[in-house]
């Protein structure tokens, strides 16, 4: 999901981060946002002068309602004339760095209202409509009276103004005297996003009728026909794939300077989330958009094409320099084409967008292992074979409802556990096998003598380092951020699995967890599940495994059935029964995945909510390091491995999410400073057990058969899992 924001979030950081450098440096960075908006950070004269130049395809209709002269106004000094423009874009700002404010604040003031320079020319006519409102108001005023009929009902309304901001789609802004009225044009291509957005939007007018919101905006949705403001405009579309949004605003929500701004940037927030959120379904945060928002970002209309770059934490060099070599050194080995294709630019509606670097080159030698497909697109393959229902077991006479399910689900009550952990204990178990166990078991302890340093490792940092406040990050504010994680800690716990369930398990055994989690991750990629219902499911079944037992031929039912469970927690848009019943080629029943459910739920006492996944300590731990791309990509990689690797069952999400950034840290030659410390509550002696555990994974014979390898080992995912496994073979032995 993205979070919106008013501002653009690349600016102001790649400012932020320049401003605080003791010595300026070049830079040229690129990039476009999801209204076909091309901006350009760049110091081509002087490393001191840093130029902000923005080409919008609106920009004519912008002109002529004033932008200009509102952004000379807001910017002054800072606007360059046309004639000094850069070429190829619309306008240009000027920021030089040897003129910076002297104050924190002031400067953290330039780079906010920088980073508004989008929202800042979009504004402007929003401004002249209620300036035009301002005067109709005081002419409809000065007419009353007798002569107050003889007023001509086009006087009573100001200019209809149009910004046709994407290709198919425009904002309509026209004041009158008693109001300002706002229409939004969108289009829905999808039939799923036609149905989410007429529901959404329909709640987004309803919800107005609640007595807390009286006071906002009268909102409004028509579909098919355009309203009637706008009905005699020429060429306006028809059908249902249209929508138009009409917000009606009265003079009080536009009264002064700061109400106005302030209305203005929610109407604008409103469209940004219609757009990116109802119409771009994507899950996964490394994703590109869905097709539907792709096919709108063409950029032909500014002329030649122009190198797109995401940005990183570095600047990257794109024009008059070398570009940056895959990390790690491994394509540097590989054959020239597999480096040429890694690095061959991709090209969308004439634009050539520049792919991320992948951290290893592509290899042709692994084959993906077959997914459980979508109904009707190709033929189902599944890794688990055909079952047969089971019948039901013993007399169900004098047992209650619950274990008369679990015994037809082939499950053992919960009363047998301890029965079932006696046997095993009094089983034949050699010494060689016991001590193998315990020292799996140990790996997580630590000698009193390391305690001790941890605690005044992680006691000096806390003491010494101090989390920056963030203004504009909402989901990791300072003033909160340690109460929370405390409280996530102290969650964790509570749903902690039992890492040794397999001992009183009849017939399954760890490789066959392995097989089942390979196969959730298939299922959640084809399904584009969130990540957080993939880790949701998986606590699901280990919690549920430690108190049942599970037969063999049921146990992909309690890994469906928790996906199942998952979904419909996690997901906007879950997948229905009848598709879960399909990923197993229908060897369970719609029924029996329900049944399932009631029994799961009921078993773990319908605790959901209180896991929390790695995921969230990865974006804290994020912070760090400023959310570098590629660390967050190879350390997602690697916590998908401790997925499929029973050893880590027994740690909490913190850690599994600390120890897949320390070795992504590691594996890219980073360092665990204190940062890392602060933000993981973990010190490096804590994960380097975790992290050569990972590489013994990452370096097994048959690991390249697993799906998160074949998933990982794509472009989309900077090939990640090549990268990983060839850094495990040659650097690993030597790192700690």
């Amino acid at each position: 999901m993205i979070l919106l924001e008013s501002h653009s979030v690349i600016i102001s950081d790649v400012l932020t981060d320049h401003f605080e450098r003791q010595s300026p440096s070049r830079m040229d960075i690129q990039f476009v946002d999801y209204d076909n908006v091309r901006f350009h950070l760049s110091t081509p004269s002087s490393k001191t002068t840093i130029i902000l130049s923005m080409a919008i395809q609106c920009w004519p209709d912008l002109v002529k309602y004033g932008a200009r002269e509102h952004l000379q106004k807001e910017y002054a000094d800072l606007l360059l004339d046309e004639r000094e423009t850069e070429a190829e874009y619309n306008v240009s700002l000027s920021i030089d760095l040897e003129k910076l404010p002297a104050s924190e604040e002031e400067k953290l003031g330039l780079i906010t209202k920088l980073s508004l320079f989008k929202a800042t020319a979009m504004s402007a006519p929003f401004f002249g409509a209620f300036a035009e409102q301002s005067t109709l108001q005081a002419n409809f005023k000065d007419a009353a009276g007798a002569q107050q009929m003889d007023v001509k009902s086009t006087e009573k309304t100001g200019e209809l103004k149009i910004v046709k901001y994407r290709e198919e789609e425009a904002i309509y802004i026209q004041a009158s005297h008693d109001r300002v009225t706002i229409i939004f044009s969108t289009v829905f291509k999808e039939e799923a996003d036609r149905v989410y957005g007429r529901l959404f939007l329909q709640e987004f007018v309803d919800a107005r009728k609640l007595q807390s919101l009286q006071s906002a905006p009268q909102v409004t949705y028509s579909n098919r026909e355009p309203p009637l403001e706008i009905r005699q405009l020429p060429g306006l579309h028809n059908g249902e794939d249209w929508g138009y949004v009409t917000f009606v605003l009265s003079p009080r929500h536009f009264a002064n300077p700061t109400q106005a701004l302030a209305t203005i940037n929610r109407i604008q927030l409103f469209r940004d989330y219609l757009h990116y959120h109802i119409k771009t379904r994507t899950n996964d945060e490394n994703a590109v958009p869905a097709q539907a928002l792709r096919t709108k970002t063409s950029l032909s209309q500014f002329g030649p094409a122009q190198k797109v770059i995401l940005p990183t934490k570095k600047p990257v060099v794109v024009k008059h320099g070398s570009r940056r070599t895959v990390l790690g050194g491994v394509a540097a080995n590989a054959q020239k084409e597999e480096v040429e294709d890694a690095k061959k630019p991709l090209k969308t509606n004439g634009i050539e967008v520049e792919a991320r670097q992948p951290l290893a080159p592509r290899t042709h030698n692994v084959q993906p292992r077959p997914i459980a497909p979508v109904p009707h697109r190709a033929k189902a393959v599944t890794v688990f074979p055909p079952v047969e229902t089971s019948a039901p077991v013993g007399s169900e006479d004098d047992v209650s409802e619950m274990d008369v399910d679990s015994r037809r689900m082939d499950l053992a009550p919960v009363g047998m556990k301890g029965k079932i952990e006696e046997e095993y204990s009094a089983g034949d178990v050699t010494e060689e096998e016991e001590e193998e166990e315990e020292d799996e078991e140990d790996w997580l302890r630590m000698s009193e003598e390391d305690m001790i340093q941890v605690a005044e490792q992680l006691e000096a940092v806390r003491a010494n380092f101090k989390d920056d406040v963030d203004m504009f990050d909402t989901t990791m504010v300072a003033e909160y951020a340690e109460d929370i994680f405390k409280h996530m800690e102290e969650l964790e716990l509570s749903v902690m699995p039992n890492p040794r369930y397999m001992g009183f398990q009849t017939e399954i055994a760890w490789t066959m967890r392995t097989t089942l989690i390979d196969w959730l991750l298939q299922v959640h990629l084809r399904y584009h599940m969130l990540p957080e219902t993939l880790w949701i499911a998986v606590n699901l079944v280990d919690r549920f495994l430690s108190v049942r037992v599970v037969s063999l031929v049921k146990l992909q039912l309690v890994g469906v059935t928790a996906m199942f469970i998952a979904a419909k927690y996690e997901e906007i848009l879950a997948p229905s029964v009848d598709e879960f019943v399909y990923m197993t080629e229908n060897g369970y029943t719609k029924d029996e995945i329900l049944k399932g459910e009631r029994i799961i739920l009921q078993t773990l006492d319908f605790t959901v909510s209180s896991y929390c996944s790695p995921y969230s300590w990865v974006r804290r731990i994020s912070k760090a390091d400023d959310y570098d791309i590629q660390t967050r990509t190879l350390s997602k990689f690697l916590m998908e491995v401790i997925l499929l690797d029973h050893r880590f069952i027994r740690c909490k999400p913190s850690m599994i999410a600390a120890v897949g950034m320390y070795l992504a840290r590691k594996m890219l030659g980073g360092d665990w400073s204190d940062s890392f410390i602060y933000y993981s509550n973990f010190t490096e002696l804590q994960l380097i057990p975790g992290a050569m555990l990972l590489c013994e994974r990452l370096i097994e014979p048959d690991f390249v058969s697993v799906f998160a390898y074949t998933k990982y080992n794509s472009k989309r995912f900077l090939r990640a899992s090549a990268f990983a496994r060839d850094w495990a073979q040659t650097s690993a032995p030597s790192a700690w």
